[in-house]
């Protein structure tokens, strides 16, 4: 029984093809399945993961989450998929909660963006969870002792203004995300640095990350400069928002205005034309993360932490910059 047992679990043993036919054969019939959490009680772990992610309706979660599962079940794992609604207090909750369930690592796709006291909290818990020897990710940077696999965001703010620049843009908007989200933060700051190299002053509008929020950012951009020709959104909802609101008020998107976003999301194609955007290897990012828990459970699993090179996504959204009047 226990040879038949380990080659249903494809356990490394020297067994003759017949036999393991004949084994297959018969757990087929009598609809046999391997016991995970008994495998997993001799190994002394189960080879699980836990993801959480900042919103599950919002599309760059979406698309991290089902790059994390696809490559968890790849590889025997199981992915444990939870939602912070972007509550920093819940993400603390689930850290907690997953860490108990004994997760062989946690992957945190969020960046920083909570308070001072909450910083300290979770870092705390994500120093004692370390600690425990359970493997701890992110995929955006945080203000913590925490191994981030992520594009380099502020050279993504960089390329975008060098784009603009050499459209002719002078007069650009962008509508920044939550001002204490460090992505943001990082975005912003590679893409005024560049602009301000070049003698340009961007008008900056922090807002929250979301398509309504990205409307109202582009209202407050043209409310401080009416003639802009650029506006930049640090995320793809925010890019839509900007879109959409520019076409309610009358403007010609790209012929007037221009948008980027950032993310190479969804959103992206539900714009009309689609939006142009940025890819930050979001499904990469997190099939990686997936490989490092792994590493970090079995040390002859080499993991080599990925270089991602930031690439425009031309959609219809982008434009020489129009004429002075």
């Amino acid at each position: 029984m226990s040879t038949a047992a380990r080659v249903v679990r494809k356990d490394a043993i020297r067994v003759s093809p017949e036999l393991v036919e004949r084994v297959e054969r018969a757990a087929r019939t009598i609809g046999y399945a391997p016991n995970a959490m008994a495998q997993g009680l001799r190994r002394g772990r189960l080879m699980s993961v836990g993801l959480i992610v900042g919103d599950m309706l919002n599309p760059y979660f979406g698309e991290i989450a089902e790059a994390v599962t696809m490559e968890a079940n790849a590889r025997s794992m199981v992915a444990i998929v939870s939602n912070m609604q972007r509550d920093q207090d819940l993400e603390i909750q689930l850290a907690r909660s997953l860490w108990e369930h004994r997760v062989s690592g946690l992957i945190l796709a969020s960046g920083s963006s909570g308070d001072r006291a909450h910083l300290v909290t979770f870092g705390r818990l994500i120093d004692q969870i370390q600690r425990s020897g359970t493997a701890v990710v992110a995929l955006a940077p945080r203000e913590s002792a925490i191994p981030t696999i992520s594009v380099d965001n502020a050279a993504v703010g960089v390329l975008i203004a060098e784009r603009l620049l050499a459209l002719g843009h002078r007069r650009i908007g962008v509508v920044g995300g939550e001002a204490r989200n460090l992505t943001y933060r990082e975005r912003v700051a590679g893409l005024a640095g560049a602009l301000a190299r070049a003698g340009v002053a961007p008008v900056i509008v922090d807002t929250e990350s979301s398509v309504e929020a990205g409307k109202l950012g582009a209202e407050a951009v043209l409310q401080q400069e009416p003639r802009t020709t650029a506006i930049v959104g640090t995320s793809d909802p925010l890019a839509l928002g900007v879109a959409k609101r520019l076409v309610q008020l009358g403007r010609d998107v790209p012929r007037e205005v221009s948008v980027v976003g950032i993310g190479n999301t969804l959103y992206a194609s539900l714009n009309s034309p689609a939006l142009t955007t940025v890819d930050v290897k979001l499904a990469e990012a997190g099939r990686a993360a997936v490989s490092y828990v792994l590493s970090e459970s079995d040390p002859e699993l080499p993991f080599e932490a990925p270089h991602f090179v930031p690439a425009f996504v031309d959609g219809g959204t982008l434009a020489v910059a129009p004429a002075a009047p």
